[in-house]
Parts: C-alpha cells; structure tokens; sequence
C-alpha cells in the first residue's frame, strides 16, 4: 500500500494513542477538488472503458469471420487492425491505473486488474505458443492456474501477427516434443484463432469487472475517491488527488523511461536495443505511446469534467495548466510524423525519435517539477531519481 508524507496517520506507539489526522493540503481544499474525484471515474475512466469494450466486442466479431478461414489474408488483416484499435484504447486507460486497476503492492485499493488484461513488459511468447500447441485452454480455471504473461492483449498480438514459426527454441516444447510440425501451417492457424477467441472472452471478463468496479450501480469506487467512507481505501482527498498525481507518472516512468528511453539505448540497454520497442510484432509502438498521451491529457484535463488543469487555475496557476496542454498536444502531433514503425526509425532516424522523447520529457519535466511544487505533491519514489 503506497503511503505519501502529507497525508499519513501519525504511527500508533500503542493501543492508548488515537490516530491524528494531517489537516487537508491547499489543494485538497480547493472547491474543485470534490468534483474533480466525482469526475475522474464518471467522466474519464468508464467513458474509456466503454470505448474500449466496443473496440474489443469488434474484435471477437472479426475472430469469429477469421475462425471459419484462418488463413484467408484479407480476415487476418482485418482481425489485426481491430486489435490495433483496440490497443490503442487501453493505452490511454493504462494512465488511469487508479483503484482496482492498479497494482495491489502499490495503488491505494489496487486489485491488479490492468495485469490481467495487459501485462507488458511482462510477456512471454514462447509460453504462449505452447499454450497454442497444448489446446487445453479451455477450462474455467485457466486464468487463475496461469500467469498474466500467458494471456492478456499482449498474448493476443503474439497470437494475430507472429510468424507461423514457434518462437520457442528447440529443447523445449513444442519443437522438441513435434507438436508444432505436427499441427503443420493450418493447424497452427487454427488453434492461434480458437485461443484468441478465449483470451479475448478472459480479457473482457476482466473490463467487465472494472467497470463494475467504477459503476454506480456497482462498487461505485467514485465516492471512495472522496475519502469520506468507512471502507474508502483513501484516508481523505489528499490520498485520492495523490491517487490521479501518481497515474499522470506512467507517462514518465513508462512511456518515456521503458518505451522510448531502453529501445533508444538511453536506460538499461546499450546495444541493438530497438528490438526492445512495445508492440513490435504488430509495428504499432508510436500509436501505443500518442495514445499513452491521450490518455495523460484526458485524465489530466478530467475530459468533459473537473481535471487538474481547473484546479491549478483554481489555485491561480492557469498558466501552467496552458503550458501542459499545450506541450501534451505538441507531443501527440509530432508522433503523428512518424512514417515507419518505431524500432525501424530507431535505426534509421534516431534523432527523430530523441526528438518526441524530449517532447515528452518537457511534459514530465512540468509533471514532478512545477506542479509538484504548486500542488505541494511528493513525486513518487521511482520518478523522483530521474533528472532526464
């Protein structure tokens, strides 16, 4: 459970010490603020997420065409756009990791659903292709007898655009066991189409249940977000502002730092590091990271409703909230610019790409630097060793 230093109850010594309470910061008591966490999951979060459930009930429509013909080219390349666009949805959502979508080690009230339905960079496609070859997937209990890398958006790209080959190696199966050779092209089609069509069913179970979640006619987690309940994970409206701060840092600490900065040889990586890009089977990594900004504006702004940039101009920093909008769309155009994959470009055009990763560094920079001070925010711990 994440705890930040404005907002934690002082520590119990023993049973006779009554917890006291830090009093509300200046941002917490602004008289936006209330709305704004009404808003994030009403207006923000499950608009999102009903984009993406029709994005995603468009995808099983066009597994279902595929399934009859699953080596007819034109079906496998509808099949792959829609998981494209339906990629491209939950990259926004991956900057609203705030709740039951978040990690349980580290979200307030998180349940680690955003894992069950996109875990990357947690993959692994061998383990995926001797699911394929196994075909006992179809069981009730496979997503709790199997870990997220063997299911998952992620899984479903390896399954719609990796090459007919396994990419296992040859001690192990299923090359070394001939069960790959075994189904031959054809089967292998078959069976890629048959697991897609589950994962997807598993995928969806689980937007179902965070939309649940967020729904009023569900868990309603929106009025936790108040931090005035009982059972609300947030111990007041510091912890919830803190919950949306901390969503807004998946743009540095993934987006920049994983998805661009590790492929670009600048973290954890030295040489032939373009092969390290997100989504490279389905070349569709600079779609991944301009909807990763989509998402930060949408969440920042609280799109039809109350964001962060009306509470900065509550607190008579307008300004700031201007630059930050501004400079997020200058980002999201300029990936527009892109004429060829991005591990391609990383090779061809490198300046390019330090280019939009200095555009998104701009973004960041304002991120843990003058809001954090405005807002009289800690920047979280894996964010804050970054001076890039």
């Amino acid at each position: 459970m994440r705890m930040t230093p404005l907002f934690l109850f002082s520590t119990l010594f023993s049973g006779c010490i009554e917890p006291v309470q830090k009093p509300l910061s200046q941002a917490a008591q602004s008289e936006v603020t209330p709305q704004i966490l009404e808003d994030v999951g009403s207006l923000v979060i499950l608009p999102t997420l009903e984009r993406f459930v029709s994005t995603a009930d468009g995808l099983r429509t066009r597994l279902e065409a595929l399934e009859s013909a699953p080596t007819d080219d034109d079906l496998i390349l509808d099949a792959q756009a829609q998981w494209i666009a339906s990629a491209a949805i939950w990259q926004q959502l991956e900057l609203m990791q705030i709740g039951p979508a978040g990690s349980s080690l580290s979200v307030l009230g998180g349940q680690d659903i955003r894992d069950e339905i996109y875990s990357w960079p947690t993959v692994n496609p061998c383990l995926v292709d001797q699911k394929t070859a196994e075909g006992l997937w179809s069981s009730d209990s496979y997503f709790t007898d199997n870990t997220v890398n063997a299911y998952g958006l992620d899984a479903l790209e390896h399954l719609l655009f990796a090459e007919l080959d396994t990419v296992c190696p040859s001690q192990v199966p299923p090359v070394s066991d001939g069960a790959w050779q075994a189904l031959g092209p054809v089967g292998v089609s078959q069976q890629r189409v048959a697991f897609a069509k589950f994962l997807l069913n598993g995928l969806t179970a689980q937007v179902t249940t965070l939309q649940s979640a967020w729904s009023e006619d569900g868990d309603n987690f929106g009025v936790l977000m108040q931090g005035e309940q009982e059972n609300s994970p947030y111990a007041s409206r510091d912890d919830a502002l803190y919950a949306i701060y901390y969503s807004l840092f998946y743009l540095e600490t993934m987006t920049k730092d994983r998805k661009l900065a590790v492929p670009l040889g600048l973290k954890d990586c030295s040489t032939d590091c373009s092969d390290q890009v997100e989504s490279h089977l389905s070349q569709s990594s600079t779609n991944a990271i301009q909807s990763n900004l989509i998402g930060f504006k949408t969440l920042f702004s609280g799109a039809d409703g109350m964001g962060f940039d009306d509470l900065l101009s509550d607190l008579g920093h307008a300004d700031l909230a201007e630059d930050i909008l501004a400079d997020t769309d200058a980002a999201i155009a300029f990936a527009e610019q892109f004429e060829q994959p991005l591990s391609d470009a990383i090779v061809n055009q490198p300046e390019q790409v330090m280019e939009f990763y200095d555009h998104i560094g701009v973004i960041t920079d304002q991120l843990k630097g003058d809001l954090a001070t405005v807002l009289m925010m800690d920047v979280p711990a894996e964010a804050a060793g970054d001076n890039d």
